[in-house]
């Protein structure tokens, strides 16, 4: 397996997401994780990291979109970084967290389930969620699932949650307090 150097460019074939929606690829062996891809994808990438086993990639080109790509429906949806799934259709989206659950029960609990597919909402770009946080001051404190929304916000904050969870700080809600 050659090992590709940092700002070497390289054309891969997507083969899957990581648990940060990140896509994984392989360039002769070696595992490259790359941002806004999506599985099926083949895409051109320039190495930004490159270490023993695994790197990443910067997308340069989508050069074979997979079925699953969709135009991003936002404008803000590369640039507020509160949708790491944005490039993917809907279904896609849901399967991928069917498939997350499942692999994460198998890997951490040592159980092997099928998970039922996981129920879309009605609206896919609507909040879903409403918390209190006497830490961030008076107010009540939403989650936000509309990227064009939360960016006429100008008072985000993240929330710890998300990370005790696993997610990590790029794939959190975007959250915004309303007055």
């Amino acid at each position: 397996m050659d090992i590709p150097r940092k700002n070497e460019e390289c054309i891969i074939a997507i083969e899957d997401l990581s648990r940060e929606g990140e896509g994984i690829g392989r360039y002769g062996g070696y595992t490259l994780f790359v941002k806004d891809a999506v599985p099926g994808d083949r895409v051109r990438c320039v190495v930004t990291k490159a270490g023993k086993t695994f790197g990443y990639a910067h997308l340069l080109q989508v050069i074979t979109p997979s079925p699953d790509r969709r135009k991003l429906p936002c404008p803000g949806g590369k640039t507020c970084g509160g949708c790491t799934l944005l490039s993917m259709n809907y279904e896609a989206q849901l399967f991928f967290k069917q498939k997350l659950v499942e692999e994460t029960l198998r890997r951490v609990g040592g159980v092997s389930v099928n998970v039922s597919p996981v129920l879309g909402a009605p609206e896919e770009f609507r909040p879903r969620q409403a918390i209190m946080d006497e830490d961030l001051g008076p107010g009540k404190v939403e989650w936000t699932t509309d990227p064009v929304a939360a960016m006429k916000d100008a008072d985000f904050v993240y929330t710890d949650v998300w990370v005790s969870m696993g997610f990590e700080k790029e794939s959190r809600e975007r959250m915004r307090i309303l007055e």
